[in-house]
């Protein structure tokens, strides 16, 4: 269901209610319940099929609009290389697996 196709129907559904209500007195409740609920007081209500299918949401239909995405034109933008240089580790501490204890989180300083 598409509300482009339905929100425009909706003078329709106005003219019929009023349209009902001077014939029989109808509230606009009931008028909904009747078009669009389960309408259970159906005898008490005349029957008008031809404009009853131009109410809004009332008929199943499928109307699709496509949809266009337009970008702008843009100008190129460039953007300027940055120039990065490399870090050298200087070894403040040396790791060496070997030790007495290579099991142990504990270990003597080394030097």
């Amino acid at each position: 269901m598409d509300l482009c196709c339905e929100l425009p129907k909706l003078p329709v559904l106005f003219e019929h209610y009023e349209e009902q209500s001077e014939h029989d007195g109808t509230s606009f409740l009931e008028f909904l319940d009747f078009h669009y609920g389960d309408g259970q007081n159906e005898e008490d209500h005349h029957h008008d099929d031809e404009h009853d299918k131009n109410l809004p949401f009332h008929d199943q239909h499928q109307c699709s609009h496509g949809s266009i995405f337009i970008t702008p034109l843009m100008e190129k933008v460039e953007i300027p290389t940055q120039s990065f240089f490399t870090l050298t580790q200087t070894g403040f501490y040396s790791f060496s697996l070997c030790s007495e204890h290579p099991e142990s989180p504990f270990q003597p300083p080394k030097a």
